[in-house]
Formats: C-alpha cells, structure tokens, sequence
C-alpha cells in the first residue's frame, strides 16, 4: 500500500519531478512567474488547526494581506463582520466533512498452496472432490481439502484511522503514548505471510504485483491482523450459496 511521502511538482521530467533538497532554485517549487520575482513561502503555526476528523463540522476564514502585511487583526470586528457574508460555508456552523471512500471488498486469504494449484481451485474459488464413479459410492464423503479460505478485513490508510477517531482518547485528542505509537507502526509496516507459487498449465491470475507471491495463512485464524483494517469493514455478506434462495445473503 502506498505511503506518503514527498508530493510531486509541476515538472514533467521524472528526474525532477520530487523536489531535492539542497540543490538550489532550479528545482524549488512555487517558483515565481512574475517579473517581480516574488516566491510564496506557507506554514502553519504549531497547533493552530483542528483535527480533520469525519461527523465534525468545520467552517474556513481567510483574509488578504498586501506585501506591507496591510490587513484587518484577528479580532477586528469589521473583519468578523464580513466574515458572516463571506466565509464558506455560509452557515455559521460550518460544513460536516463526511467520508465518501467506499469499505472495500473484504480479503480471501488461502490456507495452503494447493488451493490455487490443485484442478480448477483458485483464491476466489472453491473446489469440492467427489470420487464416486459408482452407486456404492454415493455414500462417501467429499474431498473438501484445499477449500478453506480466511475472509478477513480490508486495509485502510493509518490517515483514515485518524479522520475516525480510532486514535483517539476520551477528549477527542489524538494519543501521544508510546504504546499508540507502536501500534500505529507496527500496524503500518504489517504484512501477511506470502509464499511465492508458480502455477503451470493454466491461467491463474497472478497478483497484483505480479511477484507470484500469494498471501498464506495455514492457521485457523489471522488473530491479531497484521495491518489496520477498515474501521467500518464489520463483517462480510456471501450471497447466493449452493442450495439457497437467490439473492440470499
């Protein structure tokens, strides 16, 4: 999963594309396109904004300010009362920032290697053997080997976990103890186990990244998972099962 880190510019050669630290204006973003030659420089005062956090509404006021730095205070009241026409959202309340990202599909893991190189298995697909080439034999029951599947979670961002308070103590203030920490890391860095198998004679879609390496869990359960799941990925619908009603869930 990708991570964040430096942003790209407005370069459109790769080799200057991430910024480079110490090598002087010619790869400097913002860079001034005016003859004045004057280049914007913006940070934040520590703790000045609020957490980003999703139900919480928010509301957003800027004002202008020329080169002599000419501008209404803080406090003024003029500015406050322009702010009452001006400032988006018009409500005075703000705006409630809502999560539109979608919970993604949840994740099959396979338990053993034979569950995508046996006859007809594959991750998403379960194979159930019968041998019974005669009467007698209807009795016998099925080889279900190779078709276990762990259905578990999906992964989501460290960040999403932040904007739904699963950070958070009781004040609503994001954690600052070690242990937090840790957990944020661990949970960060975490990965399945993979196996890299080659499958031969058929067309087995091969992951994502194309490394042959397929996620492999042989115990009976992932408990603790190794990444952060979704926080709202609480369960998983299987719909339409051998032998029930169509669209049952």
């Amino acid at each position: 999963m990708p991570r964040p880190g430096k942003h790209l510019s407005r370069y459109a050669n790769a080799k200057d594309a991430i910024p480079r630290d110490g090598e002087g204006d010619k790869f400097a973003e913002n860079q001034p396109e005016t003859p004045f030659r004057v280049a914007a420089d913006y940070k934040l005062v520590r703790g000045s904004l609020p957490p980003l956090r999703f139900g919480v509404r928010y509301r957003l006021r800027a004002r202008a300010v020329d080169l002599a730095g000419n501008s209404f205070r803080f406090d003024d009241k003029l500015a406050d009362a322009l702010a009452q026409v001006f400032a988006l959202p018009r409500d005075a309340e703000g705006f409630t920032y809502l999560r539109f990202e979608p919970v993604p599909a949840p994740l099959v893991v396979v338990r053993d290697e034979a569950a995508v190189t046996a006859p007809g298995s594959a991750v998403d697909r379960l194979v159930i053997r019968t041998f019974n080439d005669e009467i007698g034999k209807d009795a016998d029951a099925a080889d279900i080997s190779n078709a276990e599947r762990h259905i578990i979670p999906p992964r989501a961002a460290i960040e999403m976990g932040e904007r739904m308070n699963t950070f958070d103590d009781a004040s609503g203030k994001l954690k600052s103890d070690a242990a937090t920490w840790k957990l944020i890391a661990d949970r960060d860095s975490g990965e399945l186990q993979k196996k890299k198998i080659v499958i031969k004679g058929r067309a087995e879609p091969a992951p994502d990244d194309g490394s042959n390496e397929y996620p492999v869990e042989p115990n009976d359960s992932i408990d603790p998972l190794p990444f952060f799941p979704d926080p709202l990925s609480r369960g998983a619908a299987l719909r339409d099962l051998p032998g029930t009603p169509s669209g049952a869930i």
